[in-house]
């Protein structure tokens, strides 16, 4: 399946706006919360946001195909004005009576036991996933409404749009706050079960166990100063300083228990009470990580998008987020031979093994190489990497191999959340995102790759990955076209009625991503570079010699097409750089031209 970023998105915008004709009221009503609703709105601002020909925010030059997608919710005019009702609804929904922002799981919270009810207290728990999604979409939201404010002249839906854009100012506050206390460092000695977890982890690369320790330990020791001063004074920092103690950083599931506010001047009302354990784990540690990068991101700073106070908070925040690159990105290259990544599946220090860990450590090294704009060197090892998640997850090849049907399934993944306890029954998080997840690490690594073989051996997979993806669409009625809850990795999983908006907005997010990567500049092959610069100089020279064969005098139709080779040739050199391929293309052709007239000029000489 051929990904076609236009015009899938304009068809899931389709189906997104059927299933928000009747506003967001029919969706609460069957159990939606802060996050599914969020993912809801990015997959109408994402793309509004990320790509100009998706703008929203200007009525005159909306594209005709966007206005048909969106037809709707009106004409180009209404559209705007719709979302930013649906932004305003959001908001007014998620916010308490004294203007607290909210971030439940609601729903999302799923008891270990399966004859349990979560409490009401639990329900209402911060969880890191809105708190992360609220970073893209109040971004997003700001940016349209600023656009589409210069637009507006009514004085009533200008206050409008200034009171909406003030809601989402404080919303973003509050969702960094929340994130900042939802960091984690857990320490543990090196003879408790998690420090022998992670030593044979180390085990298995071709380095001696106690010198592997010893090199683990001088790599991540830049890591572990770091942490230490970023967190000094709180009770996470206290083992830090102790070398012989092992460590993990990340995030939490929720703002960990016994942290302070963050204190700001931005009228946020109360932080909530933190309750979870201050216990790093590796899908919420992803999660937090894919909404910072929007954060750090350089149109987020072009655009003016942060307050003062906000730009502070984004400073923490990026602390935060390099030492966990830094540590998970070492752990997962580390030794020589094989890496731990490369050895499927990822066991965590708690003994947990499955494929869905490889998958979010290599989401980690996926933001790390791109934050750092590395090289292929480091990509090469991860492709074949990756190529096997998707073998074994029965994406890709999977008719013929049996590594797919031996390998230990990653459709379903359950994430307890320590420290929901204190609340009512233990509590976990349910997964069923894995393909989608693959998806969009695929694409982000394509973007990264600069070998054309190896973008090639990429989106190969990725095209694989979106055809896996877009099989399990729903197919009939008001939800044509989106997501069910779970994916069908395997025939026999069952789908259930509930609509997913999770799925959706990953595709969307995968979209977007491989749009950005097409409007780049193609890669360049070495090769086919040096070929074209050696055939531009013969092409020059056969047209220097045919041009000593022209007359003097009126212009002929010779000297014309002459003439039209030379500008040829012109354009091929300002191209070669960039597009050495098209540039042969032209070459090519001027060449075959240049032959033909020098054919016919000996034939001329000849018959004479």
């Amino acid at each position: 399946m051929l990904i076609r970023p236009r015009q899938q998105i304009l068809e899931i915008w389709r189906a997104v706006a059927r299933m928000s004709d009747d506003g967001l009221a029919s969706h609460r009503a069957a159990g939606a919360n802060s996050i599914t609703e969020a993912e809801k709105l990015l997959c109408l601002m994402y793309p509004a946001y990320e790509l100009d020909g998706f703008r929203l925010d200007t009525p005159d030059e909306t594209a005709d195909d966007v206005l048909d997608a969106l037809r709707t919710f009106g004409d180009r005019v209404s559209i705007p004005k719709r979302l930013t009702e649906m932004i305003a609804d959001y908001l007014d929904t998620y916010t308490e009576p004294d203007g607290t922002p909210v971030f439940s799981g609601g729903n999302c919270f799923v008891p270990e036991d399966p004859g349990a009810r979560p409490a009401a207290a639990q329900t209402r728990l911060d969880v890191v996933n809105s708190l992360s999604m609220s970073l893209t979409l109040t971004l997003t939201s700001l940016r349209f409404l600023r656009g589409f404010g210069r637009e507006v002249r009514r004085p009533e839906l200008r206050q409008r749009i200034i009171a909406v854009e003030a809601a989402l100012t404080r919303r973003l506050t509050a969702s960094m706050t929340g994130l900042i206390r939802s960091f984690a460092v857990r320490t543990f000695a090196r003879t408790s079960p998690e420090g022998r977890a992670l030593n044979a982890m180390i085990g298995r690369t071709r380095v001696d166990s106690r010198d592997g320790e010893a090199q683990l330990s001088r790599l991540l020791r830049p890591v572990r100063h770091g942490l230490a001063d970023l967190l000094r004074g709180t009770e996470m920092a206290a083992d830090l300083d102790d070398e012989d103690t092992l460590f993990e950083c990340g995030w939490a599931w929720s703002p960990v228990a016994k942290t302070s506010p963050i204190a700001t001047t931005a009228s946020i009302s109360a932080q909530p009470v933190g309750v979870a354990a201050p216990i790093p784990d590796l899908y919420f540690t992803v999660i937090a990580l894919d909404g910072l990068m929007d954060i750090f991101a350089d149109r987020t700073l072009m655009l003016g998008l942060l307050t003062a106070e906000q730009q502070q908070l984004a400073h923490t925040l990026r602390l935060q987020a390099e030492l966990t690159h830094r540590y998970w990105s070492t752990l997962a290259r580390f030794g020589e031979g094989p890496w731990p990544l490369e050895r499927l599946p990822w066991q965590t220090i708690d003994g947990r093994k499955s494929d869905y860990f490889s998958l979010l450590v290599m989401s980690v090294v996926a933001q790390d190489l791109l934050r750092r704009r590395a090289g292929d060197e480091d990509l090469t090892r991860t492709i074949r990497t990756i190529e096997q998640l998707a073998i074994r997850a029965g994406i890709f090849d999977r008719a013929d191999t049996d590594e797919a049907h031996n390998a230990p399934s990653a459709r379903v993944l359950h994430v307890a959340l320590p420290g929901s306890e204190t609340l009512g029954p233990a509590l976990q998080w349910r997964l069923t995102d894995f393909p989608s997840v693959l998806l969009k690490r695929v694409v982000q690594f394509a973007d990264l790759a600069h070998e054309p073989e190896s973008r090639e051996r990429l989106l190969r997979l990725a095209e694989a990955a979106l055809a896996h993806v877009w099989e399990a669409r729903r197919r009939g009625g008001a939800a044509d076209g989106l997501w069910h809850e779970l994916d069908r990795t395997h025939a026999d999983t069952p789908r259930p009625p509930a609509l997913t908006w999770t799925h959706t907005e990953r595709v969307v997010e995968s979209l977007v991503a491989a749009a950005g990567m097409l409007r780049g500049a193609p890669l360049r092959s070495i090769q086919v570079t040096e070929l074209a610069r050696s055939m531009i100089l013969e092409a020059e020279h056969l047209l220097g010699r045919e041009l000593l064969y022209v007359a003097s005098g009126p212009v002929t139709s010779l000297h014309t097409s002459l003439l039209r080779m030379q500008a040829r040739l012109q354009r091929a050199r300002e191209i070669l750089g960039e597009r050495p391929a098209s540039a042969y293309a032209i070459i090519a052709e001027t060449l075959r031209e240049l032959d033909e007239l020098t054919t016919a000029r000996h034939s001329t000489s000849v018959g004479a």
